[in-house]
């Protein structure tokens, strides 16, 4: 009975490596190791955790290359050199942002386009990506 189960897997493997093997990216080259210079001690790197799905926009923006590149500059940065565009306050139209967020959470905001936001806030080298608005948000 175990060997006809080991005999399965191995046979799932090598259609699974067969399958991987056929695509545009070897899987030899899909993984590395190391991060290269994005990986500098003294860079952010990017966390997801408390990305806000509710509040997104990222379905009105037209183009996304200005958000790559921002978080390629985000990324790319020493700490020492980052600037943001300015502090959010836990009020008005942007009181839904602090939402599941740590208490302690100071948010923060920087274009990545004429029109959109980026909002994040920073925990020591990482920076924790709460949601990308199209448009500016006014307090009335």
């Amino acid at each position: 009975m175990g060997d006809k189960f080991q005999n399965k897997i191995k046979e799932q493997k090598r259609e699974k490596e067969k399958e991987l093997a056929s695509l545009p990216i070897p899987p030899s080259v899909a993984i590395k190791d190391t991060l290269g210079e994005h990986a500098n001690e003294g860079n952010y790197r990017l966390v997801f955790k408390f990305y806000n799905h509710r509040e997104c926009e990222l379905n009105q923006v037209n183009n996304f290359k200005p958000i790559i590149d921002k978080f390629n500059y985000m990324t790319a940065n020493n700490f020492k050199y980052f600037r943001s565009r300015g502090r959010i306050t836990d009020s008005g139209d942007y009181h839904s942002l602090f939402a599941g967020l740590p208490p302690d959470a100071d948010l923060e905001e920087i274009e990545h386009s004429q029109e959109g936001r980026i909002i994040f806030f920073r925990i020591q080298s990482f920076i924790c990506i709460v949601t990308i608005l199209a448009n500016h948000r006014r307090i009335n």
